[in-house]
C-alpha cells in the first residue's frame, strides 16, 4: 500500500500571525508569553500554597471553553563561558566543562479563544486527522473574540505578575520561530522554515534524524497536592518532570475552563445510567459511582471551579534505544507524582504532538476533569538555578556548572556555611573555594583547626602559622611598624 503523504505546511494549525496573536485555522485565536520564573526551590511551601489561591480566583475571570497552556521545553545546549580563563586551575575547569552538555528550559504561557459552539476535539474530529475545522465559517466573530483575547491576556500579566513571574508578551517574529523550533525539534538553532520531513509510525513519529514519542497523563495520583517534599525542602507538585528528569522533553500542561453546572449534569446523568444498571453492574461501577458522589457533592457545596486538564510530555531522540530508555524514565517521574500514570501513545502520537504546539491545546482531548484546588497542582511555576558572570565555580543539584558570589558585597550578610557528615567533601570543598578565589585577586585569611589547608596554602604561596599550645600566638591591633619620612603613618590595612 502506498503512504498518504502531505505536506506539513498544510498540517500546521496556523492561519495566519499578525498583531502579536496567532489565529488558528479553526477560528481560534491564542496570544503567547514568555515566561521568567523562580529558581528551583527558592521558593517556601507556604509562598507556593498563597500563589496557588490567587491562581484559583484569577483564573475565574476566564472565559468558558477558553484554553491556558503552559509550555515548558528541556534541551541539551553545549555549556559555553564567555570570558578568558585565568590561572592554571581555573583554565583546567574551563577545559573540564567546556561543551558539556546542559539542560536548557525555556518557559511559554498561552491563552487561547474560539467560538463559544465551538466543538470539542477528539481522535477523529482533530485539524490533524480531519484536515479542516468543523462547523460553519470559523472565523466569524474575529473582532469581537480578539478583544475578549486581549482583555483575557491582561488580566493574565496582573495575576502571574502579582506572584513574581515576569511576563514578556510575544510578537510576530517571535511567534513564528517558536513554532518552527518545535516543528523542527531544534530549540538550539534558529530554523529559517520547517525544515526536516515528519514520518508517522506505530508509538513514534520521525522529524528529520529525530524520533518523538508522546505520554499522556491519564490517572492523577492517590494525593494531589501543590507540594513536593524533597529532603525537608519544598518544590512543586509536578517537578519530577521538570529539570529534574535531565533529558530533553516538552511538558504540555493545559486546562479548559468547563461551564460547571454542564459538567455536573453529565456526571448526574452517568451516575443515574450505572444505577439503572444495578442489577448488570459489578464492584467497579458501583465504586464509579461513590466516586462521582462524592466528586459532585464536594464541588456543588464549594461552589468549586471545573477545569480539564491534560498533561503531555513530549520525548525525542536520535537514537531508538535512548528514546525507549527515556520513556521508561518520564513514565518514573509520573509515578512520582504520587502514583499518578502515564500512558505512552501509539495510534494517536502524531495527533497528539500537534495538539501540544504552542497555542493549540485546545486540540489536546487527553483530559482529565478535576476541581480548580487539584488541577493547579500540575503548574510548575519554576525554571532552572540561575547562572551568575562572577564568583565561585560550582555545580547545581543536576551538575550543571553555574557561578555563585558567596561573598556578596551588596547583601549586609557575607556569611556562608558548608555542612556535611564527616567525610562528605567539606574541605575539599572550601580547598576549591580558596584556590579559586587564589586566583582571582582576593585576599584571604584562613583559620585552620586540624592542619587541613597547611598542602593547599603552601603551594599557592601563602603563609601559613601554626599554633603550639606551648608558643601561643598574639598580635598587637595597634602596632603601627610603618615608617614614612622617620614618622609611623596608618597603612591601608589599618586604615580599613
Amino acid at each position: 500500500m502506498r503512504r498518504k503523504q502531505r505536506s506539513l505546511e498544510r498540517l500546521i494549525p496556523i492561519q495566519e500571525i499578525s498583531e502579536d496573536k496567532l489565529l488558528l485555522k479553526d477560528g481560534r485565536i491564542a496570544i503567547g508569553f514568555r515566561l521568567g520564573l523562580a529558581e528551583n526551590e527558592q521558593k517556601t511551601g507556604a509562598e507556593i500554597r498563597l500563589e496557588k489561591t490567587a491562581l484559583i480566583a484569577g483564573l475565574k475571570n476566564l472565559p468558558l471553553g477558553s484554553s491556558l497552556q503552559k509550555l515548558d521545553i528541556y534541551y541539551h545546549k553545549a555549556f559555553e563561558e564567555k570570558g578568558r580563563a585565568q590561572g592554571y586551575f581555573e583554565r583546567k575547569a574551563h577545559q573540564h566543562f567546556y561543551h558539556r552538555l546542559i539542560l536548557s528550559h525555556e518557559s511559554y504561557l498561552f491563552f487561547s479563544l474560539g467560538k463559544e459552539d465551538q466543538p470539542r476535539a477528539n481522535p477523529v474530529n482533530s485539524f490533524f486527522s480531519f484536515g479542516r475545522a468543523l462547523g460553519k465559517d470559523p472565523f466569524s466573530g474575529l473582532e469581537k473574540r480578539a478583544q475578549k483575547v486581549e482583555k483575557a491576556g491582561a488580566e493574565l500579566e496582573g495575576l502571574f505578575s502579582s506572584q513574581g513571574i515576569v511576563m514578556k508578551r510575544l510578537g510576530d517574529k517571535e511567534l513564528d520561530q517558536l513554532y518552527k523550533a518545535y516543528f523542527n525539534l531544534d530549540f538550539i538553532h534558529e530554523p529559517q522554515g520547517y525544515e526536516r520531513s515528519m514520518k508517522i509510525h506505530r508509538g513514534a513519529i520521525e522529524i528529520g534524524e529525530k524520533r518523538a514519542a508522546i505520554i499522556s497523563l491519564t490517572e492523577q495520583g492517590a494525593v494531589a497536592d501543590e507540594l513536593m517534599l524533597k529532603g525537608g525542602v519544598a518544590s512543586y507538585f509536578s517537578s519530577p518532570l521538570g529539570e529534574a528528569l535531565g533529558i530533553p522533553h516538552i511538558v504540555s500542561t493545559s486546562f479548559r475552563i468547563e461551564d460547571r453546572d454542564k459538567e455536573l449534569k453529565a456526571l448526574d446523568l452517568d451516575k443515574k445510567l450505572n444505577a439503572s444498571l444495578d442489577f448488570l453492574s459489578g464492584q467497579d461501577h458501583e465504586i464509579r459511582s461513590a466516586e462521582i458522589e462524592a466528586f459532585t457533592a464536594e464541588v456543588r457545596i464549594n461552589s468549586e471551579q471545573l477545569l480539564s486538564v491534560n498533561v503531555s510530555v513530549v520525548l525525542w531522540s536520535e537514537s531508538e534505544d535512548s528514546l525507549g530508555a527515556y520513556t521508561d524514565e518520564a513514565l518514573a517521574a509520573i509515578r512520582n507524582m504520587s502514583g499518578a500514570r502515564g500512558w505512552v501513545e501509539s495510534y494517536d502520537t502524531a495527533n497528539l504532538f500537534f495538539a501540544a504546539a504552542p497555542g493549540n491545546s485546545c486540540q489536546g482531548y487527553r483530559r482529565l476533569l478535576m476541581r480548580a484546588e487539584n488541577a493547579l497542582c500540575y503548574l510548575d511555576l519554576s525554571g532552572n538555578y540561575k547562572k551568575g558572570k562572577e564568583g565561585i565555580r560550582l555545580l547545581d543539584r543536576y551538575r550543571n556548572p553555574l557561578r555563585a558570589k558567596l561573598y556578596n558585597t551588596e547583601l549586609n550578610n557575607q556569611n556562608a556555611l558548608v555542612i556535611g557528615p564527616s567525610g562528605s567533601g567539606k574541605s575539599f570543598t572550601v580547598g576549591s573555594f580558596i584556590i579559586q578565589r587564589q586566583e582571582q585577586g582576593h585576599r584571604q585569611i584562613i583559620i585552620d583547626n586540624g592542619g587541613s589547608y597547611k598542602n593547599a596554602l603552601t603551594a599557592l604561596g601563602g603563609k601559613y602559622y601554626e599554633y603550639d599550645p606551648e608558643h601561643p600566638l598574639s598580635f598587637n591591633p595597634f602596632l603601627l611598624p610603618q615608617y614614612q619620612a622617620g614618622k609611623r603613618y596608618l597603612s591601608q590595612d589599618k586604615l580599613s
